[in-house]
């Protein structure tokens, strides 16, 4: 799984309390693809929860708001299914639904 060095950055940040979530792709560093996420979630909890570099990343929440599900690969379906996946196992009732996705390539 040979990463060029160009390869940019892409990031996720969530708010539990308010459910906001914001993304940034294309980013030259982790750093800045972090600062941007959080800028668009615009809430004062957000956090990055999740960045990918050359590839997708994805989140799902369960519906009472209990559990978060990270996941990431080399496309978009992986990762939503990574997320789901994830969210599923840390949820009792297991009810997920995706929430965001960003790809960077």
């Amino acid at each position: 799984n040979y990463l060029p060095y160009y390869a940019s950055f892409g990031s996720i940040s969530y708010s539990v309390k308010s459910d906001k979530a914001g993304f940034a792709w294309g980013s030259n560093s982790l750093h800045s693809s972090i600062a941007a996420s959080n800028a668009y979630c615009d809430a004062d909890d957000c956090r990055p929860v999740v960045w990918v570099q050359g590839g997708c990343a994805s989140i799902a929440v369960n519906h009472d708001g209990e559990a978060l599900g990270l996941g990431y690969g080399v496309n978009r379906s992986i990762a939503n299914s990574n997320a789901m996946a994830s969210c599923r196992l840390a949820s009792a009732a297991g009810r997920c639904k995706l929430r965001m996705f960003v790809c960077s390539y």
